[in-house]
């Protein structure tokens, strides 16, 4: 859910969400109850064995032999078995623990035994190397391969995630090329393979030396379940040291293709051969994956640093004026993801990586899609032809943009799933002549509008502009609050850290939490429990004291023991049952608390400005959700108990000894005061290292997920030791502080089994005065005896436990501070039902920031929009057009002026009605994990027939129809099984269904192809025709048929008027634009 949280706040999807995880999380506190009421009702059997044990060990005695019970045979025998109870009481947690150990131990030996990922590319005398999907658990030569070995000896462990595909067979953002680019085929002309067919050098193992992959009768699939494979019948040999690009429409299998030569898919039939000692991969993928370190971390990928390469590779990607920006260079932190970067500078470090590995073989999926055509033509000329291809390396770059193919050495035209064409230029001329047609008449209208101007890149401004405001804004925000950021490049925030004693607030928070009628009832029920105990204690001395003066005075045992035998067995019932009370409404009291916290935390956060997401790892976040919140759904309980137990024990105990005996309160106070110095001292250290444990998690969890989100990249580059290193620094980190704190643990309790041991001394010497000097009764010494025995052993664990409680507010701490949070402001008036019915939108003298201590970033807007009118906004990256768009949504804070829709001011709605009003096709689709219909209709308000016409309007119904379960196939997480293009269309859908009077587009086809961009502007002209459309676009094509550009520039509207009007000033910037953007 954190991963699409923007997504989900424009859509205004909170609540639904929230209810969709509180739905679970009552699943997850119904199985903890019950885990709770088993081990409650183990501690209560275990409670109540010895009063059993006394009761009948007693009873037995006295009505066997006859003899009357004397206080010699009842306390000593009561010592044993308080003895031997203070290790059964352990056993129902011992039992606990094992039996979650046994369970994890089992989970962890099912992953561990799980078949890995297959090393291709062994060290060994072998030249060829075998990659028959990714996770064959062992090595078998390639003469052995075939379709029976994969049936039969093939085991894997597919990734979730399926083809990640765009693209289209006619140019998206144009590449500037001579007029020459596709030259006519010509007889003379041969390829690549055709000049080495007579003289090919076969290797020792058949596989010819000019080919770096080959892939043979291949089908993949991404599914572990049904043998269906997503491409198939795939026969292709990859030149060595060549350019090779994969084109095809939407769909159709570019992406998987890539992806089956680097081992991600299920191999079902066929292989795929590398020449094994000296093929290395390198992977660039579609959605730039970066890790949250330096610029220069990012490009080296553990790699050694070479200057004067590294030189290179920044200029080849145009990234030297980018690095100049930053506060400390290319050493600069960019954040969790690259916060701190514009979408095409995370592709061009991406691609820089790649480039830089100096790899023999290097998989770039779609990389030209996210850069403007001046930076494409830059990339692709300076870093993939010229130092890529020259240098040898083979690049099978996936593309849809045909003005590469000039250069290509070899084409493989993917469609369906299957290899339509496949060869050089000529080739494919002969084979398809239609399809080459297609593809010259499309670089040909590029090279109709080819703009020879040489002024720098529009784009490449924007994005310096856009690094520098992220820049500045951090900067702000570092010297506002304190922290690292302005000088040194560190942007990342270290996670707070509360410092000594949690504070009372905590505490008084978590007993609201509770509530105060659940706390008397646990009080009361305990203080019941302990009180029947000791009147227990007490009837035993009555009893024991009555048999000596019986013994004494030679009457009768029988007469007697009935009576006392009675009022026993009455008040263990009691105390049993009072037990049975105290440890029912301590576990229902925190099982409820546990569950407002996480409820509260949940709705908190989820309401949190989207500048929190932003600068939050989430790592940091799904921590508290996760491991705070398994401490206070679990380990309070235990504690809880434990403390009161032993609290109410020791107190009691004391009681009985000062009456007892006075001068033992005298004797006691030293002890005490040792007692609580130690106490002081321990908590001290503890409370810390707790601290340091919970933080330390974080991170843990923070480089899991970046790990997984990028398995593709690292198992290409075979980065898995480094990863595997860093991930052990920091289960280190935490296992260190972990083990320090039990190592304190250790240290306590022998100290305070110094302190017990005085306690037992000053008691038996007492008792031994007071018997001497004076008229004690023998059963009373021997009852205070027993009891402070046991004292010694209870108030180490009732100071351990003490602290434990402290520890566990830690949780507590870090799970109010999420609950506290500034939100966006929910309330508000709601407005008339159908509202907006008409789709006006009026801007009065409007400026944004995204929050107070932030500059502003748009400023006195004053503009206008009728019903039905198409609005595009231009300008520079950072000028300020996506803020505008997403301040219909209240995602920015509006500073100065009013927004209103139909007339009414937008802050005066509730910001989830709002949302709800509106519709938005994102740059960046997202997909939620679940069905296809809870993605599109979350709500459940439109019908089948409407899901099926919305799918259908986005071109998707043959895609849906396709699956197994139609409207109710499952959703990977992130949408993974559905291609970037795809999850676009859904959003598309999404829209159609929401049938709301305003449709914002931010940059909505910047990962489409020319036949996808069609569609979705041919359902603007139709199905939207009537909306009112603000969109945000790169390709000034798409929105030459719009009514108004605005064009901003530094967050102000410098031009405003019809596109055929700004195009034919001059001057204007629009028009500039747009020559830029040919």
């Amino acid at each position: 859910m954190f991963q699409g949280i923007k997504l989900l706040k424009l859509y205004g999807w909170e609540k639904l969400h929230c209810k969709s995880i509180k739905k679970v999380r009552s699943k997850e506190l119904w199985e903890i109850l019950k885990i709770n009421i088993l081990l409650a009702t183990s501690g209560l059997v275990t409670y109540s064995f010895p009063f059993f044990v006394t009761l009948t060990a007693f009873g037995s005695y006295t009505i066997l032999s006859g003899e009357p019970l004397t206080p010699d045979v009842t306390f000593s025998s009561f010592a044993l078995f308080s003895i031997a109870m203070t290790v059964i009481s352990k056993l129902p947690s011992a039992l606990a623990s094992y039996v979650n150990a046994l369970i994890s131990s089992r989970r962890l030996q099912d992953f561990l035994s799980a078949p890995e990922v297959e090393k291709r590319f062994e060290d060994g005398s072998d030249d060829i190397g075998d990659a028959r999907g990714p996770l064959s658990p062992v090595y078998e030569e390639v003469n052995t391969f075939d379709d029976v070995t994969i049936k039969h000896s093939r085991r894997f462990l597919a990734r979730k995630r399926r083809e990640s595909d765009t693209g289209g067979l006619l140019p998206a953002t144009p590449l500037p090329l001579k007029k020459d680019s596709i030259p006519s085929p010509s007889p003379s002309s041969t390829s690549p393979s055709d000049q080495d067919s007579d003289n090919k050098r076969i290797n020792i193992d058949g596989l010819p030396s000019n080919v770096a992959v080959k892939i043979e009768n291949g089908s993949f699939s991404w599914d572990l379940d049904r043998n269906v494979p997503v491409i198939s019948n795939i026969n292709v040999e990859i030149p060595a040291g060549k350019l090779t690009v994969i084109i095809g429409p939407l769909g159709g299998g570019k992406s998987s293709l890539g992806q089956a030569i680097l081992g991600e898919m299920r191999t079902l039939s066929g292989s795929v051969k590398f020449r094994k000692k000296k093929n290395t991969i390198a992977f660039a993928a579609q959605k730039p994956w970066l890790i949250n370190g330096s610029l220069r971390d990012n490009i080296l990928f553990g790699q050694p640093y070479h200057a004067k390469r590294y030189q290179k590779v920044l200029k080849a990607c145009a990234l030297q004026t980018d690095i100049e920006i930053l506060p400390a260079g290319d050493l600069t932190e960019i954040g969790e993801k690259g916060l701190n970067l514009s979408g095409g500078q995370k592709q061009r470090v991406s691609i820089a990586r790649a480039i830089y590995s100096e790899r023999s073989i290097a998989v770039m999926d779609d990389v030209l899609s996210a850069l403007d055509m001046r930076i494409g033509t830059q990339v692709f000329e300076e870093g993939i032809v010229r130092m890529m291809r020259r240098s040898r390396q083979t690049v099978i770059l996936i593309t849809h943009h045909l003005q590469c193919l000039h250069k290509a050495d070899h084409i493989i035209v993917m469609k369906d799933g299957k290899i339509s064409r496949q060869g050089t230029r000529q080739e494919i001329a002969r084979l398809d002549p239609e399809l080459y047609c297609r593809w010259k008449r499309a670089v040909h209208l590029v090279s109709e509008s080819e703009t020879e101007s040489e002024v720098e890149s529009e784009t490449m401004r924007e994005e310096r502009q856009y690094l520098l405001k992220q820049v500045s804004m951090q900067q702000m925000e570092g010297e506002d609050k304190s922290k690292p950021g302005s000088k040194d490049g560190t942007f990342t925030q270290a996670e707070d850290r509360e410092i000594g004693p949690v504070s009372y607030r905590v505490y008084l928070y978590y007993l609201r939490a509770i509530g105060l009628k659940a706390m008397a009832l646990i009080i009361a029920t305990y203080l019941m429990r302990e009180s029947l105990r000791m009147s227990a204690n007490f009837w035993l001395s009555s009893w024991s004291t009555a048999g000596l003066q019986a013994k004494q005075t030679g009457v009768e045992a029988e007469s007697m023991t009935l009576p006392y035998l009675t009022g026993y067995t009455v008040i263990v019932i009691g105390c049993i049952l009072a037990a049975s009370l105290a440890n029912s409404s301590l576990v229902y009291s925190i099982i409820a608390a546990a569950k407002h916290l996480h409820a509260g935390m949940l709705s908190n956060i989820i309401r949190a400005p989207m500048r929190f997401f932003d600068t939050t790892p989430v790592g940091r976040i799904l921590n508290r959700f996760s491991c705070d919140t398994a401490i206070i759904d679990r380990s309070i309980i235990e504690t809880a108990d434990n403390v009161l137990f032993y609290l109410l024990s020791c107190i009691s105990a004391l009681i009985i000894n000062i009456i007892v005996m006075p001068m033992f309160a005298v004797a006691f106070l030293p002890v005490l005061l040792g007692f609580i110095g130690l106490q002081k001292y321990f908590i001290a250290s503890g409370r810390e290292l707790k601290r340091l444990q919970s933080i330390s998690k974080s991170p843990v969890v923070a480089h899991l997920t970046e790990t997984c989100d990028g398995l593709s990249t690292i198992r290409a580059y075979r980065a898995e030791r480094r990863f595997l290193d860093v991930a052990q620094q920091r289960v280190t980190a935490n296992t260190t502080a972990f083990t320090y704190l039990w190592c304190t643990y250790r240290w306590i309790g022998v100290r305070m089994d110094m302190l017990g041991s005085l306690l037992v001394l000053f008691a038996s010497v007492g008792t031994m005065w007071c018997a001497i000097y004076s008229d004690l009764d023998p059963s009373l010494a021997a009852l205070a005896i027993t009891d402070i025995l046991r004292v010694s052993s209870q108030v180490n664990w009732l100071v351990r436990y003490t602290t434990d409680t402290e520890i566990q507010m830690n949780s507590v701490e870090r799970v109010k501070h999420y609950s506290s949070l500034a939100n966006e402001l929910y309330d508000g008036t709601d407005p008339p039902p159908d509202w907006p019915d008409k789709g006006q939108v009026t801007f009065s003298n409007v400026s944004l920031r995204y929050a107070q201590e932030l500059p502003v970033v748009v400023e006195g807007v004053d503009v206008e929009f009728q019903p039905g009118e198409k609005v595009a906004l231009c300008g520079q990256t950072g000028s300020g057009k996506t803020s505008l768009a997403l301040s219909l949504f209240r995602i920015l804070e509006i500073c100065q002026g009013q927004i209103l829709i139909d007339g009414i001011d937008i802050t005066t709605v509730p910001v989830e009605v709002l949302r709800q009003a509106l519709s938005i096709i994102p740059q960046d689709p997202e997909l939620f994990t679940g069905t296809i219909r809870r993605n599109l209709d979350p709500e459940g308000r439109s019908s089948d027939i409407e899901l099926w016409v919305s799918l259908e309007i986005a071109q998707l119904k043959h895609v849906v129809s396709g699956l197994q379960k139609g409207l109710d196939s499952e959703v990977a997480e992130g949408g993974e099984n559905f291609s970037v293009g795809q999850r676009q269309l859904f959003c598309l859908a999404r829209a159609f269904l929401r049938k709301s009077r305003i449709l914002v587009m931010d940059e909505a086809t910047a990962s489409m192809d020319i036949d996808t961009d069609k569609i979705l502007q041919e359902v603007v002209a139709t199905t939207f025709a009537d909306r009112t459309i603000l969109t945000i676009a790169h390709r000034i094509s798409t929105i030459m048929n719009f009514d108004t550009v605005l064009v901003l520039s530094d967050g102000k509207i410098i031009e405003q008027d019809s596109p055929m009007n700004l195009i034919g000033k001059e001057d204007s910037v629009f028009a500039s634009l747009a020559r830029g953007n040919e």
